[in-house]
């Protein structure tokens, strides 16, 4: 038998022997992960349907502390176990109730006994702070009559990779003495579809051999409301049985900063009262690359001390016809690897004529049906999209460039951009 120098030794080798697997094939089971740094717990449950099975969490909180702190700071055991799902989800509503998941040693955000599909659900809280689980559809959700019991908080780490939840008016993260557990992260995808996260200047996502989880993808609803994700090329969506989540609604802010969801055809949206929440923002970089949200009145911003995240950057596309975004100082613009989309482009003296006189007895300003308005394009799936310019920022945020691509214009001419 081998020797260990002391407990905690075996307990770090014993995750890593073949042996140690705590979930029993055909099994219904409530389990618990324990941080063994910090003393966090996440409590779950699993079904399992094979022989050697290491099931950690699936919870956002227990998944970004694994990636951030390794498998082997965590261990797992089952604490009940079952032969059926219905008892096993009674014991676990019973002990990850509303207190459980209000404690600060836990990683759950969710009531527990909801069962294994909580993809569209989201644990909130009232105006008096009472918890519950609901549809992310609820309108009460989208009113912003419920918000999430997350809202105001987030997950961060001190210098030495400790994670715990904070408020995000915490001195220590406003300060930068902690910092989110996300920060300059990304969660990506290779070739064969594994995921994994990485930072942000992972040289493999500058060479293409990483890209982001959701490039390629979208979030839609089916004509009974069902949420699901799939294939920006997806025929359902062309066809219009699919659409977009989002669709007919506009996320805003009141006077007071509060947001919420509402539909493009609220009132207080169509009056002005509730604004777009990124008006008067502006996504920024200082000079260390670190982004950030501002207003567009800030003085770091005016000043130039702050400026625009795609200030030195341009569009380009490589030999393959893939288009990325790079420093206007890569050496592959250089060398010729790369080829800007703006290269060779040069508009003429007689079409900017043309495009004056067009212009003569038309409707201008407000009259104008593109008042207001502009395009966007994405080279990742290659298409345009027509716009309200202040909901230009949250675009930009989300990989979109100002500017329209002809290429593509008889791609989408028949077809519905949502």
């Amino acid at each position: 038998m081998k020797e260990y120098k002391n407990l905690e030794e075996q307990l770090i080798n014993l995750l890593c022997e073949p042996s140690n697997y705590p979930f029993n094939k055909n099994m219904y089971s409530l389990y618990q992960t324990t941080n063994k740094i910090n003393g966090m717990i996440y409590v779950g449950v699993h079904y399992s349907n094979k022989d050697k099975d290491r099931y950690m969490g699936s919870g956002t909180n227990i998944i970004n502390a694994i990636q951030n702190e390794g498998k082997e700071n965590f261990i797992t055991e089952v604490l009940f176990e079952y032969n059926n799902e219905r008892d096993m989800l009674a014991k676990e509503a019973e002990i990850v109730d509303e207190k459980f998941i209000a404690r600060t040693d836990t990683y759950n955000i969710c009531l527990g006994g909801q069962g294994f599909n909580m993809l569209h659900c989201i644990t909130v809280k009232d105006k008096d702070g009472k918890t519950m689980s609901v549809n992310v559809n609820d309108h009460r959700y989208i009113s912003g009559e419920l918000v999430s019991v997350s809202k105001g908080f987030l997950p961060a780490k001190d210098k030495d990779g400790n994670t715990m939840q904070v408020s995000v008016n915490d001195p220590r993260y406003l300060s930068g003495e902690l910092i989110s557990v996300n920060k300059e992260m990304s969660v990506v995808k290779d070739k064969e579809g594994n995921t994994m996260q990485v930072s942000m200047h992972d040289p493999r996502l500058k060479s293409g051999e990483l890209i982001h989880i959701n490039i390629g993808m979208t979030t839609v609803k089916d004509k009974n409301g069902n949420f699901m994700k799939v294939s920006v090329d997806d025929p359902r969506i062309e066809s219009g049985q699919l659409v977009s989540v989002t669709k007919g609604y506009v996320s805003v802010k009141d006077n007071n900063g509060n947001t919420m969801q509402v539909s493009v055809d609220d009132e207080r949206y169509l009056s002005g009262e509730l604004k777009h929440v990124l008006t008067g923002l502006v996504t920024v970089k200082d000079n260390n690359g670190n982004t950030m949200k501002v207003s567009i009145n800030d003085e770091r911003y005016l000043s130039g001390e702050l400026k625009h995240i795609s200030t030195g950057t341009v569009s380009a596309k490589n030999k393959d016809g893939k288009y990325i975004k790079v420093s206007i100082d890569d050496e592959r613009l250089k060398n010729g690897e790369l080829v800007a989309t703006t290269k060779g482009m040069k508009m003429s003296k007689e079409s900017r004529e043309k495009m004056t006189n067009s212009k003569l007895g038309k409707k201008l300003g407000k009259d104008n049906h593109a008042y207001g308005k502009t395009w966007i394009y994405n080279t990742t799936i290659e298409t345009n999209k027509f716009i309200n310019k202040e909901e230009l920022e949250y675009y930009l945020i989300l990989g979109w460039n100002k500017g329209f691509k002809r290429l593509w214009s008889e791609k989408i001419k028949n077809k519905t951009i949502i």
